[in-house]
């Protein structure tokens, strides 16, 4: 089965850092995207209407710089925090970069990535099957959230190793000892760039800026398991 990517680079204002949400929040009903900024003071940036959850319409071309991922195996540090059902963390260091390919050449380090079943993007009122949000942080602060949309399609080797050691219940970290992950597995190999606006959603980040979205419609990724459905 063919299906569609969407990557969405997020460069967010610096913000302090966090704990695990105090305040429990979901995606409907009272505890829901309409009431995150009313759920608890830290969620006050939610009540933006350029955020994620967002449904992007209505593109407009832009001349945008490229981006290029630099990722490689690493230790598998897996967790479930009850949100995203699997979250991969990474260490300061861990030699995980993006660059925005400018003059500047803005690096960002790869700090976690985790999925979301559906996904939390939607594309002119269409969620995707799952979306892997991989959030980076640069040198001053700032942090970026990249989103890739899957389609059930083709087996994929990635997943396939993620699925394997995915905690089945909440809770701490766990480091798979001989187990190695290279995120790389889960982007696609071509892409174009596009723009939209938005702020971070309430599983990573919250903070206001710019939003670039990169698409791919060629390219294949893992089916999203029926273990998170």
């Amino acid at each position: 089965m063919t299906f569609a990517f969407l990557i969405l680079a997020a460069v967010f204002v610096p913000v302090a850092p966090r704990a695990q949400w105090k305040t429990p929040w979901s995606y409907a009903g009272k505890d829901g995207p309409s009431h995150w900024a009313n759920l608890d003071p830290a969620y006050a940036a939610c009540d933006g209407k350029e955020q994620s959850p967002i449904d992007i319409r209505n593109a407009v071309k832009a001349d945008l710089p490229a981006l290029r991922f630099e990722f490689k195996d690493g230790p598998l540090n897996i967790v479930n925090n009850g949100y995203t059902a699997v979250r991969v963390d990474y260490a300061p260091g861990n030699g995980n970069f993006l660059t925005f390919v400018t003059p500047e050449a803005e690096r960002y380090d790869l700090t976690q990535f985790h999925f979301h079943h559906p996904s939390e993007e939607q594309i002119n009122g269409k969620a995707y099957d799952m979306v892997i949000h991989f959030m980076l942080k640069a040198s001053d602060g700032k942090v970026a959230g990249v989103a890739v949309l899957v389609k059930v399609g083709e087996a994929n080797a990635t997943v396939a190793k993620l699925w394997k050691y995915m905690p089945k219940t909440a809770g701490k970290d766990h480091v798979i000892p001989g187990v190695e992950i290279n995120p790389a597995g889960l982007l696609p190999r071509n892409t174009g760039v596009l723009h939209v606006r938005g702020i971070g959603d309430g599983s990573a980040v919250h903070g206001g800026s710019h939003v670039v979205c990169v698409e791919n419609s060629s390219d294949r990724l893992a089916a999203a398991d029926r273990s998170i459905r």
